[in-house]
């Protein structure tokens, strides 16, 4: 609000005050138009506060405690409501700092309580957002303290001026006494909501029966002297009434007063019942002040059996429609001006105070106060004899420490928040709880819970106690979401769907709680797997929906088919194989290798990974799983090495040995790294070298042959000088091998040999096998047994036999001689056979199968010698 603004409320509310405080009757309409522009005052700014109003009293506990209720409303959004509260004048109270009523007010209003010690107070609030104050209100008089409710015959109510003339009503002096100068003489039922509470002046009417400030002026400066906090009046008392009638019209009964006649609307009773459950549910109440014995003296004469029997009934009443804990005070009075005190009307008081736990306390014994009484029966003030003031000085007599300590006090009822929401159709749904009564809305309606389009709504509502409640007014259009929600995402709403399935579309906006898609989900997120537009809408904590989001568009493109890469013959193969990769796809191709061909062939010894990359019209592609080849290299060409040699005899092992490191396989499917063969025989080896990967590389063929070793011959000696070997005949490619003393001494190819010394000989067999290349092997047999020749007895130096000899005759020489010539002669001298040899070097057979039995002369004939032998030759 402009300072122009406050300047001109408040001119003007002073202007009212002055014009209200010259009545002496006021209008109900009077009092609701005041009452209705005080709670305006406000609403040009952004809060506006309906409760407190200014000078309220609530009523404390026990404990010097109180709370104060607060209820208001806001225009704009707030994130806080504060209020603090400021002792008018030191020593009044203790001061409260800023405290929170209520954080994020909802739907326009805002209530809380505040907390704070008996006192008198200046109370401050204000509004908070974005941690930035946007309006504060002042209300210059709050009070923590004591409220009471006077109720009795006239000198409880007070008398008007009119009525007393002179009578010197005093006015409160201390300003923390107040009251509502409202007199409901129309008997409103309900009454009027008059919050309009003010100092109280001498010739204000104590709302709602009181006339003039009566004695409470007086007794509120006593009370808020002696307890150091402010004091509210209300007053329900009615003239010429009896305890009867107080029974009798809150049991329901239509009761007649002293004069006959019938009491209107419910009178007396109404109006103590409506200020309970009206002022004594906003503002609670220590208790109720008594005042009533007169007229039940006279004309009545009730006993005291009677008077307290209507009396409790009367308390059981307000009780049972107010509450079960609230005290009386019982003044002890019964003087009136044709009978003087009656102790049966004195004794039916005491009863009902002297009831245990009846928590009612004895109030001042008023028939002995201002006697004589200027006309007998009311208090006055007058010169010489203040009445009022005595009467006022005896009620604080008897409010004292005891009471206080031990009366208990009723406070105001706590505010009755509404809950809102918004049904299915978007409308607000205003509900207040079932357990109350008399629900009267602003729009008609009288149910706990109507359903309203935007606009301001109230409601009147009591408790089953007949209690009014405070409760807030509603401005739907809070209720409702200001923005609209805004749709977030990660990446573009263009995809194809093999890179991701969906795009997470999350909905933000401070004032929701929760979401509706376009697609039925709530959640603040969804998964949005499907081409299309999407919105959301947002709903606040109301259940209130906001206005449909901005449109989202995603669109999902499709893939191509993952291609699948075909190998041909295998992804693993040896050097001088190549690998063939293709794949059967439409799609635009994109290998690793930047081909783009359906296929191509690797040839190059070499470790592969490949993957294709098929991309489609949309611009979405996808990659192959990735497949590894290899060409692998072979291995070195393996080598064998033959150990002794690739042509043995036999006897002797062929080891074939090779070089490689790598796994072999040899021909005869052995895979020792050596082999031997010790068989005679031809064979062609070869190796395989192979490697980890399987593939192989052979070694060049290797022939190698064992060749067969003779037979061993057998020696014997054959003539004088001549050994010869036995039992075996020799080829051509085969000769003897001679020994003496196992040294190999000489070779023949015949099987005889001459011998020249003695020693011990041996004879084994050679033969020699052409290999190519001219190349041989000589293979020998195994030697023959050891042979002892000894030459020591032998004479004659050159020597024939057999003798007798057939078919052949055989001449041997020691030495090796040189053409000798044989002459056969028989005994006649006849010369029969003449035979020549070149040598001796062997043995040397004759053939004489051609001669004739018979004995010849044989004449060995040489250049160094002659000798003569006799020979007989038999012919088998």
């Amino acid at each position: 609000m402009s300072g122009k603004n406050l300047i001109f409320a408040f001119n003007l509310l002073k202007l009212l005050t002055m014009l209200f405080m010259t009545l002496k009757v006021v209008k109900r309409k009077h009092l609701l138009t005041f009452c209705g522009f005080l709670f305006t005052i406000h609403s040009f700014a952004q809060i506006s506060l309906s409760f407190p109003t200014n000078r309220i009293v609530f009523q404390r506990n026990n404990d010097n405690i109180g709370f104060i209720n607060i209820l208001g409303n806001y225009s704009q959004p707030v994130d806080k409501i504060e209020a603090r509260l400021i002792p008018v004048s030191e020593g009044q109270g203790v001061a409260v700092d800023w405290t929170t009523i209520q954080d994020n007010p909802r739907a326009g209003y805002f209530s809380g309580r505040l907390t704070g010690f008996g006192g008198w107070y200046t109370m401050e609030l204000r509004a908070i957002k974005d941690n930035n104050v946007l309006q504060t209100i002042t209300v210059d008089r709050v009070g923590i303290g004591e409220v009471f409710i006077a109720l009795g015959q006239s000198n409880a109510s007070g008398l008007p001026l009119s009525e007393l003339p002179g009578n010197n009503v005093l006015r409160a002096t201390d300003d923390r006494v107040n009251a509502i100068n409202f007199s409901n003489k129309a008997v409103l039922d309900p009454l009027p909501k008059n919050l309009n509470f003010v100092h109280l002046e001498a010739e204000v009417d104590i709302a709602p029966a009181g006339n003039t400030a009566w004695c409470y002026g007086e007794l509120g400066d006593r009370l808020a002297k002696k307890l150091n906090v402010p004091i509210m009046f209300f007053n329900a008392g009615e003239l010429s009434v009896s305890v009867i009638n107080w029974r009798e019209s809150a049991q329901g009964i239509p009761t007649t007063n002293i004069f006959g006649q019938v009491m209107p609307k419910g009178l007396p009773y109404t109006n103590l019942r409506n200020t309970l459950h009206y002022y004594g549910a906003l503002l609670g109440v220590r208790s109720l002040l008594w005042l009533q014995g007169e007229t039940d003296n006279y004309p009545y004469r009730l006993s005291a059996e009677e008077y307290s029997s209507n009396l409790q009934t009367l308390i059981d009443i307000t009780r049972s429609q107010f509450s079960g804990d609230l005290s009386w005070v019982v003044a002890r009075t019964s003087l009136t001006y044709q009978q003087p005190s009656n102790p049966q009307i004195i004794g039916g008081q005491n009863r009902v105070i002297d009831r245990p736990g009846n928590n009612v306390f004895p109030g001042p014994y008023t028939d002995d106060l201002q006697i004589p009484r200027p006309d007998q029966v009311h208090f006055k003030n007058v010169p010489g004899s203040y009445g009022l003031s005595v009467l006022a000085a005896n009620w604080d007599a008897y409010l004292d420490d005891n009471f206080f300590r031990n009366s208990r006090p009723v406070l105001s009822r706590f505010i009755v928040d509404i809950n809102v929401a918004c049904n299915p159709n978007n409308q607000a749904t205003l509900t207040l709880p079932d357990y109350l009564a008399a629900y009267r809305w602003s729009n008609g309606e009288s149910g706990n819970q109507i359903t309203v389009d935007k606009g301001t709504y109230s409601v009147n509502v009591r408790d089953y106690q007949g209690n009014q409640l405070l409760v807030p007014s509603v401005n739907t259009n809070f209720m409702y979401p200001v923005e609209k929600p805004q749709i977030t995402y990660q990446g573009d709403l263009e995809f194809c769907v093999n890179k991701q399935t969906s795009i997470n579309l999350t909905a933000t906006g401070p004032e929701f709680n929760n979401f509706r898609w376009s697609t039925g989900a709530d959640s603040p997120q969804i998964a949005a797997d499907n081409s299309g537009q999407y919105t959301v809408t947002g709903y606040n904590q109301f259940g209130c929906a906001s206005a449909i989001s901005d449109t989202v568009a995603v669109n999902i493109k499709p893939a191509p088919v993952k291609p699948q890469i075909a190998i041909s013959p295998n992804a693993s193969v040896c050097e001088g194989t190549t690998i063939r990769l293709s794949v059967d796809s439409d799609e635009t191709l994109l290998w690793t290798n930047n081909i783009t061909n359906n296929a191509f062939v690797i040839d190059s010894v070499g470790v592969y990974n490949f993957s294709v990359t098929a991309t489609n019209s949309f611009g979405c592609n996808e990659v192959s799983d990735s497949v590894g080849v290899r060409i692998n290299p072979l291995p070195v060409k393996p080598r064998i090495v033959v150990s002794p040699d690739t042509v043995v005899c036999k006897g002797v092992s062929i080891k074939l040995s090779t070089d490689t490191n790598e796994s072999i396989l040899w021909n005869n499917n052995s895979t020792v790294r050596e082999i031997s063969v010790d068989s005679v025989g031809d064979y062609t080896f070869s190796v395989k070298a192979i490697t980890s990967f399987g593939c192989v590389r052979e070694s060049d063929i290797q022939k190698t042959s064992i060749k067969q070793t003779p037979p061993s011959p057998d020696i014997d000696r054959l003539g004088i000088y001549t050994l010869r070997a036995l039992n075996v005949n020799i080829g051509e490619s085969e000769q003897f091998q001679w020994i003496k003393e196992n040294n190999k001494f000489t070779t023949s190819r015949v099987p005889s040999l001459k011998i020249q010394d003695d020693g011990n000989y041996q004879v084994s067999v050679l033969r020699t096998y052409q290999l190519g290349n001219n190349q041989t092997i000589t293979c020998e047999s195994a030697p023959s047994k050891s042979f002892a020749l000894s030459l020591k007895l032998v004479e004659d130096e050159v020597t024939l036999y057999p003798n007798p000899a057939y078919d052949f005759l055989y001449l041997e020489t020691k030495a090796n001689l040189k053409n000798i010539e044989l002459s056969f002669y028989n005994y006649s001298g006849k010369l029969i056979y003449v035979h020549k040899m070149d040598d001796t070097t062997e043995r040397k057979g004759i053939d004489i199968r051609k001669m004739q039995n018979g004995s010849y002369i044989v004449k060995i004939k040489h250049a160094d010698f002659e000798k003569t032998d006799r020979i007989i030759i038999t012919q088998k």
